[in-house]
């Protein structure tokens, strides 16, 4: 996706575009994002930069602002999972898990095979002690994607703790 969007890019805003990326790798998050306000304005919708915008402020743990930035990427690309997906993390991040649910099974209409959708429902149903439920979508994930990648994740994930043993027998 950023190698399309890169190939558009004026010298100016690949320049700074790769800025950004040198300060995301030094953890420089207010840097990253000086040099992401820099770039053209005609770039600032494009989800690439959206993307990278939530990617911050997801490490910064801003929350609040990740979820300003992810409805702007969802409202303005609903064809991108990726939006979806970070518009329901900073909702459960901000402790609206419900509601963080509820914006995934929107996507999930959309994206019936993305796997990490699937994924995340059930990381939001067992959170909200929906613990069948979560396992339902925990295999129909590994339905979706290679089930020991799944497994993997799934057995490290501190959101799916409440149902670990139950998933361990799912290893067998």
């Amino acid at each position: 996706m950023i190698e399309n969007m890169f190939r558009n890019l004026s010298a100016k805003d690949k320049h700074l575009f790769r800025a950004v990326m040198g300060w995301l790798d030094l953890n420089d998050y207010d840097e990253a994002l000086k040099e992401l306000d820099s770039m053209s304005a005609s770039v600032q919708s494009c989800p690439e930069i959206l993307d990278v915008r939530w990617q911050i402020c997801a490490r910064r743990l801003d929350w609040s602002q990740s979820l300003t930035i992810a409805r702007s990427f969802v409202k303005q690309h609903p064809k991108i999972a990726s939006a979806w997906i970070h518009q329901s993390y900073s909702l459960h991040e901000l402790g609206r898990t419900i509601e963080a649910r509820e914006q995934l099974m929107n996507a999930h209409a959309i994206f019936p095979q993305n796997a990490l959708i699937v994924y995340n429902l059930a990381c939001y149903c067992c959170q909200l002690n929906d613990h069948e439920m979560a396992l339902q979508w925990i295999q129909e994930a590994m339905a979706l994607r290679e089930k020991s990648e799944i497994l993997s994740m799934a057995l490290e994930d501190k959101d799916l703790e409440p149902i670990r043993d139950r998933l361990a027998k799912l290893v067998a």
